[in-house]
């Protein structure tokens, strides 16, 4: 799929989900930039997932984003994994 079909998609799939159309945008160019390997995108998709910010909350999507940034060394994002994991281990 073309990006553009892909975006047009995206925005239209958050649109019909209640989210407001800039937020839409603005989400679609977040996952765009997080697909293309920047980490401070990862780690933002990655809150969005796991606050349900745009998006429905979805655990293992943000945990997918997390580490893919903290895969680069991002410290916000290996903190967030560490916080997760002590959460779960107690």
């Amino acid at each position: 799929m073309k990006k553009s079909h892909l975006l047009a998609a995206t925005i239209f799939s958050l649109t019909m989900a209640n989210i407001p159309a800039a937020y839409a945008i603005s989400l679609a160019q977040l996952e765009q930039s997080a697909q293309q390997g920047n980490a401070v995108a990862e780690f933002d998709l990655g809150n969005a997932y796991h606050f349900g910010r745009g998006v429905p909350k979805n655990y293992a999507r943000a945990d997918y984003w997390y580490k893919k940034a903290a895969d680069q060394g991002y410290a916000p994002a290996e903190r967030a994994i560490q916080i997760i994991e002590k959460g779960s281990a107690g």
